[in-house]
């Protein structure tokens, strides 16, 4: 949660699902 921005970048098609889990 501290690197949500690269997260994002790094598993675009699990852009949906890290946005339920944040």
């Amino acid at each position: 949660m501290i690197q949500p921005l690269p997260f994002f970048i790094l598993i675009p098609p699990v852009l949906p699902m890290n946005t339920n889990v944040f």
